[in-house]
């Protein structure tokens, strides 16, 4: 059924359907940031203020972080990874931990115009950097390539023994923070108390020095687990709330992929029907993928496509009821934004945006009211999926 939109004349306040972030670098070693909720500009400091596993954290009351769901674009040339992510991380209120042996300081590019899911485009560029996306709790994991089968299907099994080992534990977590040049050893031996967990062979894991994270609430698998991945380490939990550090090839891990994407992007008939040499099974916000033949890099790609295709069609069966009276067709506009559009008006007709319309539409397309707010003040459209680019008109033409 196609969706529609009905509207009187109301203005909302941006609802965050989705964001932008432009980095460009400049002289100096200096970035500029420009994220979109509305209009928003940022020049970041040289200095930036939190490390490359910092982040920012909101949860639904269903404990999914509200950022997941978000729909982002980007616009980053030669940005900082650390920064590019930790800004991402703040605006989306999601966490974002880098495995010790990603280099934060990497320079990134990426142009993304079309907004996908928060870890879709996280993964979209993780696979240029030679790495994927484990989610661990709330938090997106970001892993060498190669990685995030072995992590997440530890993970899963970790959650097994410790239900079993340890059901007094089930359901508590633990937020952990630390300052700059903490040591990750201690740090496991801190989270293990904190769940007054007896843990034995913490000498094994490496001197290391890490910068300032904050972490939020977690389960003992969950922290542990990524404290510890990144030395190649896991732990046995035992009876009496003990558990022993060992090497992640000391166990059997059975591997398995997550990838993140809403059941309307994907159903698992049509998962299955692409990549028939895999398994598909749903786990909260993520499908989750066993076999032997998964090739992670691919099914980014499908789901970008397919996410792209459902949105298309999806916008095409919209239709929209409105009837203006003398106001600015800026704000129009804006109210399209709120409903999930991007914008992209030309600095040369920003003037026009003050100029006032009247007209009244019943159950039209996309494309007629756009005719209908901008042909008016000589302005014309042109659509690219999800964004709305607005220009002068030919003159004594209109669209």
């Amino acid at each position: 059924m196609a969706k529609e939109w009905h509207w009187g004349w109301v203005i909302g306040a941006n609802q965050g359907r989705f964001s932008v972030n432009s980095w460009k670098s400049s002289p100096g070693g200096r970035a500029a940031c420009h994220g979109a909720r509305g209009v928003v500009t940022r020049v970041l400091r040289e200095c930036w203020p939190i490390a490359a596993m910092l982040l920012a954290v909101g949860l639904t009351d269903a404990g999914e972080p509200r950022g997941w769901k978000a729909r982002v674009a980007v616009d980053w040339e030669g940005a900082p990874l650390r920064q590019a992510i930790s800004d991402l991380a703040r605006q989306q209120e999601v966490t974002v931990f880098l495995d010790r042996r990603i280099d934060p300081d990497r320079r990134v590019t990426l142009a993304q115009k079309e907004p996908l899911p928060l870890p879709l485009l996280l993964e979209h560029l993780a696979q240029q950097l030679d790495a994927e996306i484990v989610p661990v709790g709330s938090v997106l994991y970001w892993v060498p390539s190669g990685e995030g089968a072995r992590i997440a299907g530890r993970l899963a099994d970790l959650e097994r023994e410790c239900r079993h080992a340890w059901p007094e534990l089930r359901g508590r977590t633990v937020a952990l923070s630390w300052k700059s040049g903490a040591r990750p050893r201690q740090l496991v031996k801190l989270a293990a108390e904190r769940f007054g967990i007896e843990l034995r062979g913490e000498e094994t894991i490496p001197h290391d020095v890490w910068w300032e994270a904050h972490l939020p609430p977690l389960s003992a698998p969950e922290l542990l687990t990524l404290l510890m991945s990144g030395f190649g380490r896991t732990f046995r939990p035992e009876s009496k709330r003990r558990a022993t550090v060992v090497g992640r090839d000391e166990v059997i891990v059975r591997n398995q992929s997550l990838f993140y994407a809403n059941k309307k992007v994907a159903s698992s008939v049509e998962l299955q029907r692409a990549f028939p040499g895999v398994r598909w099974r749903r786990s909260g916000s993520w499908w989750v993928a066993t076999g032997d033949s998964v090739d992670r890099g691919a099914v980014v790609q499908y789901l970008i496509r397919q996410d792209a295709a459902k949105r298309t069609s999806a916008r095409a069966e919209e239709r929209y009821t409105l009837t203006v009276e003398q106001q600015p067709v800026g704000a129009i506009l804006k109210t399209l934004q709120d409903q999930g559009w991007r914008l992209q008006i030309d600095a040369d007709v920003q003037g026009k945006l003050n100029q006032r319309v009247s007209f009244d539409v019943r159950r039209v397309r996309i494309e007629e009211l756009l005719t209908k707010v901008l042909a008016p003040v000589g302005l014309q459209y042109r659509l690219e999926g999800d964004t709305i680019v607005v220009r002068a008109a030919p003159s004594g033409a209109g669209k």
